[in-house]
């Protein structure tokens, strides 16, 4: 952190103390937010946008002067390390979303002050707003990690080990356990079947299915249509001060469903008995959880639908028969978020963005 920012005494009313500001070395990451924010820019054009403009490449630490290497790792791990942001309550949603445990309370959040995280990618991982002021403000970088979240790696292989390309994202609507592909070949001939068992069926709490009937084919067809129609739809509603996104209205239906039951609930209390009391009390808490659970996630869609360039999405869904299956997969993991199946409901799929 010394290298960014430099310690500031100061004197008030007789009392000493410091504060950490930005220092000569910030203009670096002021600047690579601000370019790659664009949704037409890459890494690469943030160290040129560096490069051009004579920005300082050099910084003390513990009395050296050390050059930084400004490589597209480099960039890419400053810009993702929420040391540097400007935390409001939109950035403590995002990382709550992301399963964070959350130090400090949300007031905390002041849109001024960075944030320490530690164990990013454990389990236990927490995030806590730090003493130094951060440098680029929340819908900056809240933009920008949506933009390398949804960048798209598309591997390159043939995927002969993947027997569907929606592998990993199909999830049995009854449990929710992960529907796994199976298949069997004909002794004759190399034609091959392929078919789903529920994961959860061997499991302790158990499955009311063991196996879905619907054919996978069947499955990947709808996906397909599904993700073309999504990218269209999430095309028009980025140019709309509104979302029309599907999955954003089915939210707010909901939002309104819930809020209008807990209001009938409220109204019941004065006439109710000690246990109805309970009772109402206990499902008013769920509702009340439901919603703030919908809210984060409409919150959520909200935001990636001005901030998410799907343009690199739409030349492999035109072209999906000349893709190879790991590529198929790759980009339907972009895209999809589960698939949930069951012979009852039939096939509902949910989106990432």
């Amino acid at each position: 952190m010394s290298t960014i920012w430099e310690k500031i005494s100061f004197t008030i009313n007789g009392k000493t103390g410091s504060v950490l500001v930005p220092s000569e070395a910030a203009r670096n990451v002021i600047a690579a937010f601000e370019v790659y924010k664009n949704p037409d820019t890459s890494l690469s054009d943030v160290r040129k946008y560096i490069q051009e403009n004579h920005l300082p490449t050099t910084a003390t630490e513990f009395g050296e002067t050390i050059t930084r290497s400004l490589d597209r790792a480099y960039i890419s791990h400053f810009m993702t390390n929420p040391l540097y942001v400007r935390a409001d309550k939109n950035v403590y949603q995002y990382f709550l979303s992301k399963g964070y445990n959350m130090i400090d309370d949300i007031d905390m959040y002041d849109g001024v002050h960075g944030l320490l995280w530690h164990k990013p990618k454990s389990p236990d991982r927490f995030i806590k707003v730090g003493y130094h002021e951060g440098l680029a403000d929340a819908e900056t970088r809240l933009a920008v990690q949506d933009k390398k979240e949804h960048n798209p790696k598309i591997p390159v292989g043939d995927g002969k080990k993947i027997k569907s390309y929606l592998s990993g994202l199909l999830r049995c609507a009854h449990c929710g356990r992960a529907l796994h592909i199976d298949f069997t070949k004909s002794t004759v001939s190399d034609k091959e079947w392929r078919y789903l068992e529920c994961s959860g069926f061997h499991s302790i709490k158990g499955c009311v299915k063991r196996r879905v009937e619907i054919p996978i084919e069947e499955i990947e067809e709808a996906a397909l249509k599904a993700m073309k129609e999504h990218i269209r739809e999430f095309e028009i509603s980025k140019t709309q001060t509104k979302t029309v996104s599907s999955e954003a209205e089915k939210a707010r239906a909901e939002i309104l469903r819930i809020e209008t039951e807990t209001r009938k609930l409220i109204d019941k209390l004065a006439d109710s008995d000690s246990v109805l009391f309970e009772y109402i009390q206990g499902r008013i808490s769920e509702l009340h959880a439901q919603k703030e659970e919908l809210e984060k996630r409409l919150m959520t869609m909200e935001r990636r639908v001005k901030n998410v360039d799907t343009e690199p999405l739409i030349d492999p869904l035109n072209r999906w028969d000349e893709l190879t299956r790991l590529e198929q997969n790759a980009v339907a993991k972009i895209i999809i978020d589960k698939v949930l199946v069951s012979d009852d409901t039939g096939i509902d799929i949910h989106f990432s963005f």
